[in-house]
């Protein structure tokens, strides 16, 4: 017959034990010749499960942003997604959270916010109606922040674009900075009477 035990913290001939610490446990076997034999197992503390997300901090309105996790094995984010990345499109500063599961069961959440960038306002001021006298006109932006490029329909660059002919003009202007966009149009008419 043989009697077994586990130390510390086991009882006679308790085979096995669960829930344990780190540390070192030491399994005897002892024979009806009371002959024993001794075995060590060291449990150790698995590393600290830190998952990551990477992400763009902010947006231009309307746009879309990938965001993706790492460090488990499944993953569950607060869009319902179930894959290591995720694309969204926020209407607002929004703040994502994903639940990662380790492949040994340990679970973290972490999160990340993603917000929307200013967007450059762009204002084309009125013009009068082209004349026999008035034959062209120069079409002025009033727009900010400072520093933003210009893009006129039809060709030009620019705050201001001069015209000729009656028509829509429009404008588009982008900050540099964020690369967020703004468009403005306006009509030009014509009086020859």
């Amino acid at each position: 017959v043989l009697s077994y035990r586990w130390s510390p913290g086991g009882t006679l001939n308790q085979s096995t034990m669960s829930r344990l610490s780190a540390g070192t446990y030491i399994f005897s076997i002892t024979d009806a010749l009371n002959c024993t034999k001794y075995d060590t197992v060291v449990l150790t503390n698995p590393a600290p499960f830190v998952p990551t997300i990477s992400s763009p901090t902010s947006v231009c309105p309307g746009a879309s942003a990938t965001l993706t996790a790492g460090g488990g094995g499944s993953y569950v984010w607060s869009n319902g997604a179930t894959s290591a990345s995720t694309t969204v499109t926020p209407a607002t500063n929004t703040t994502y959270t994903v639940t990662v599961t380790s492949p040994v069961g340990c679970t973290v959440t972490a999160s990340t916010s993603v917000n929307i960038r200013a967007v450059p306002s762009v204002l084309i001021n009125p013009p009068p109606n082209l004349t026999c006298i008035t034959t062209s006109y120069n079409l002025i932006t009033t727009s900010s922040p400072t520093g933003l490029t210009f893009v006129w329909n039809g060709g030009g660059t620019g705050s201001s674009h001069t015209v000729n002919a009656p028509g829509t003009y429009s404008v588009t202007a982008t900050d540099p900075t964020t690369s967020c966009t703004s468009s403005a149009s306006v009509v030009v008419s014509q009086n020859i009477s």
